[in-house]
């Protein structure tokens, strides 16, 4: 055992690799078997570069069969090695709306996820950007969560990157009082400005990089923010600092962020919740694996994780998933960063890195 896990943290250039990353990858196995290598990721909870280095190295040395189509099971070798770390595969329960949370949406928000699949066509995604719009559908339950919350109707709603068209979705309600799409995609943008003309809709778009400053009058001037920012430590932190500055000023603000825990290492997420604590602000829920995103995801294929997962790409299904989080502003809440930002948002090597 000890000498596997040495293995695999060579392979990740010495990232760690716990005894409990390996039971639980072994435990996914087993429990699923024969099991596709994307839903081994998602269903582990771990680090994407920690799971992909140990089935690497437990592939390569006959722990685990790999069949033609990918999927994983284990072999007489991986058996014996589940029994040396004393893993215990559980009984898998059966949960059919784990996915959506068991949400059903209303008649109303259905026609709403018509218009959006239509709209959604007009989006293309720039890698440049880091953008990844999260599928319609989950673009949808999203905003009917957050409405359900409270948090929409009657309120001013900014949306901090929106390649998910938050903005349209809220402002299709009816019930929102504005929405603001801020995004550094001009395309993007001039798209959801065309729509929200067409039918009328309070939505307004500002063009502008996150690094930068925020204007002064858009400053203190929402209820709600909602973001999906890159999945590195500085992403998040630069986009919900963005997010607070553009609430208002006075407590019980609400934002909410989209956080991975398959693409950000876990000393990466406590830093981000040390982070939101010198923010002040509160933690209200956190919702693992609520934002699903379509199966490919480009950006990932070259910098998230290693080259090797080559023979498996592109995946079939639904694998990369965002937990929820909802913050809230107490009274001492301020942006983490006030100027200018220096830096990259979307290095996810430097996190690996750094992050260990």
């Amino acid at each position: 055992m000890e000498q596997t896990l040495r293995q695999a943290a060579e392979k990740l250039r010495n990232y760690p690799v716990t005894k409990r990353d390996l039971e639980r990858f072994l435990c996914v196995v087993a429990e699923r078997q024969p099991v596709d290598l994307w839903d081994v990721i998602h269903y582990s909870d771990e680090y994407v570069r920690v799971v992909m280095e140990i089935f690497e190295v437990l592939k390569n040395e006959g722990f685990v069969d790999v069949d033609g189509e990918g999927r994983l099971t284990l072999t007489e070798k991986g058996r014996n090695l589940m029994e040396e770390v004393g893993a215990r595969a559980a009984e898998v329960p059966t949960i059919t709306s784990l996915a959506s949370y068991g949400i059903e949406l209303p008649p109303k928000w259905q026609k709403i996820l018509e218009e959006v699949r239509r709209l959604y066509t007009e989006v293309v995604p720039k890698d440049a950007y880091d953008q990844a719009p999260l599928l319609p559908e989950a673009a949808v339950r999203k905003a009917f969560y957050i409405y359900a919350r409270g948090d929409v109707a009657g309120k001013r709603v900014a949306t901090v990157g929106d390649d998910d068209l938050l903005s349209i979705i809220f402002a299709l309600t009816g019930e929102v009082e504005q929405t603001l799409a801020l995004d550094i995609d001009a395309k993007l943008l001039a798209t959801i400005s065309e729509y929200a003309k067409e039918r009328r809709l309070p939505v307004e778009t500002l063009q502008h990089d996150l690094r930068e400053p925020l204007p002064q009058n858009v400053r203190s001037q929402f209820h709600t923010f909602v973001t999906e920012p890159p999945d590195t430590v500085d992403g998040i932190t630069l986009f919900v600092s963005r997010g607070v500055e553009l609430l208002k000023s006075e407590p019980a603000m609400v934002g909410y962020c989209g956080i991975s825990t398959t693409a950000c290492p876990p000393a990466g997420i406590a830093e981000i919740q040390k982070r939101f604590t010198e923010m002040g602000l509160v933690v209200s829920v956190w919702l693992p694996k609520f934002n699903q995103y379509p199966p490919v995801r480009t950006e990932l294929k070259h910098v998230e994780v290693p080259d090797f997962y080559d023979p498996f790409y592109p995946p079939k299904k639904v694998w990369y998933i965002s937990d929820l989080v909802r913050i809230k502003t107490t009274r001492c809440s301020r942006p983490y960063y006030e100027g200018r930002f220096e830096g990259e948002i979307a290095d996810y090597e430097k996190d690996a890195a750094r992050f260990r």
